[in-house]
């Protein structure tokens, strides 16, 4: 009987918190560290002392991700339908999101681990849901308060 083959050594950053088991998460702005920080809270290495710096950073992160993404998206729309209006409600849209998503991606997993739930496994549906409401809200509420100039 031959010998079992030995596990692969990690070779990131990344691929060291997750060699415990195969991890099948494209990386995509906004919620790149979910799984990887999920893990680090749920065995309790961010410590609760820490989490209004970590929640300001992602914050920080948000603001940046959001408003780069949403000037691009919304210079885009401008340009396909010729109406700025629309562009700005693209962007706030986009903008709204981006920013909801990466703060609850800290909030959820660190509610979670508190719950004694592990937030590698429920946290991704809660954060979806939280992006798709306040997408919706931000998106469909900037182009109410806008309708006449959408025309």
């Amino acid at each position: 009987m031959a010998p079992p083959r030995p596990r692969a050594r990690p070779r990131g950053i990344v691929d060291a918190a997750t060699a415990d088991g195969p991890r099948l998460q494209f990386p995509l702005p906004g919620a790149p560290p979910r799984d990887v920080r999920s893990r680090r809270r749920a065995e309790d290495r961010v410590a609760p002392r820490d989490t209004l710096a970590l929640v300001r950073h992602e914050a920080i992160v948000g603001v940046i991700l959001g408003v780069a993404s949403g000037v691009l998206v919304g210079l885009v729309a401008w340009a396909w339908q010729g109406n700025w209006w629309l562009g700005l409600v693209v962007f706030a849209g986009l903008a709204a999101n981006i920013l909801v998503g990466t703060v609850f991606g800290v909030l959820i997993p660190m509610a979670l681990s508190r719950l004694k739930q592990d937030p590698a496994l429920s946290g991704g549906i809660w954060l979806t849901t939280a992006t798709d409401i306040s997408g919706f809200l931000a998106f469909l509420g900037t182009a109410a308060l806008l309708i006449d100039r959408l025309k």
